[in-house]
C-alpha cells in the first residue's frame, strides 16, 4: 500500500471515528493519554468519564460536568489523538467539512466556520447541526474542534480538542437562534485555551 492510499484511509477513519466515537466507550474512563482531568472550560469543570483506544493509532477521551451523562448531556469536552506522521490539519479539515457538506443536504440547521491560527499548523472548526424526527428537531448542537499538529511520545500526531454544547426538544428553538453567535464565542475561547500535553506511555 502506497503512502497516498494510507493517508486517505487514515483521514477517512478520522471522519468516521469522530462522528461515532460513542459506539466504543470504555466503561471505567481510565486515563490513556496522560490527561485524567478535570478540564476547565466555559466556566465549568469537566471530569473524565470515558476513554477508548479503538485503533492502534487512535485514542479518545471524553469529559463531562458533574451529574451529566453521555446519553443526555448539555456540555462535553473531548480529546482525540491520531498518532501518525502523515496526518495534517489541512487534510483533516478537508475531510470533516466534506462530511458537513453532505450533512447539509438533510439538515437545514447545519452550518460551519473555519478559523486558521496565525502561527500555522492549527485551525478551529465550529459547526452547528441538529437531529430530527418526523420533521421536528429532537436535539441541536454547537461543536468546536481545534485541530493541532503535535508530538506524542516523540512521534508526529494530530490532536483534536473538542467542545460540544447540546440542547433538546423545545429548547432547541431558542438554542438555534443564538447558535452562530455562541459558536464564535466558543471558537475564540477554545483557540485561546491551553492545550493538553499528551503521552500514551502510562
Amino acid at each position: 500500500m502506497n503512502r497516498s492510499t494510507t493517508t486517505v484511509k487514515l483521514f477517512a477513519s478520522i471522519v468516521l471515528l469522530l462522528s461515532a466515537v460513542w459506539q466504543v466507550r470504555a466503561a471505567d474512563g481510565k486515563d490513556l493519554i496522560g490527561q485524567p482531568g478535570p478540564i476547565s472550560f466555559n466556566n465549568r469543570k469537566f471530569q473524565l468519564v470515558s476513554s477508548t483506544h479503538p485503533k492502534a493509532f487512535y485514542y479518545t477521551q471524553e469529559y463531562l460536568p458533574a451529574k451529566e451523562t453521555l446519553e443526555h448531556f448539555n456540555q462535553k469536552m473531548g480529546i482525540h489523538v491520531f498518532v501518525a506522521d502523515n496526518m495534517t490539519v489541512a487534510d483533516a479539515l478537508k475531510r470533516k467539512t466534506a462530511d458537513l457538506e453532505r450533512k447539509k443536504q438533510n439538515d437545514p440547521s447545519c452550518d460551519y466556520l473555519v478559523t486558521d491560527s496565525p502561527v500555522g499548523n492549527e485551525s478551529v472548526l465550529g459547526f452547528i447541526n441538529s437531529e430530527r424526527k418526523n420533521n421536528a428537531v429532537t436535539s441541536a448542537e454547537i461543536n468546536v474542534f481545534r485541530y493541532k499538529e503535535v508530538m506524542v511520545d516523540g512521534k508526529k500526531a494530530l490532536m483534536v480538542y473538542t467542545f460540544t454544547m447540546r440542547s433538546y426538544g423545545t429548547a432547541t428553538t431558542p438554542f438555534l437562534k443564538t447558535a452562530k453567535d455562541n459558536r464564535s464565542k466558543y471558537m475564540n475561547e477554545l483557540m485561546a485555551a491551553s492545550l493538553p500535553v499528551i503521552t500514551t506511555k502510562q
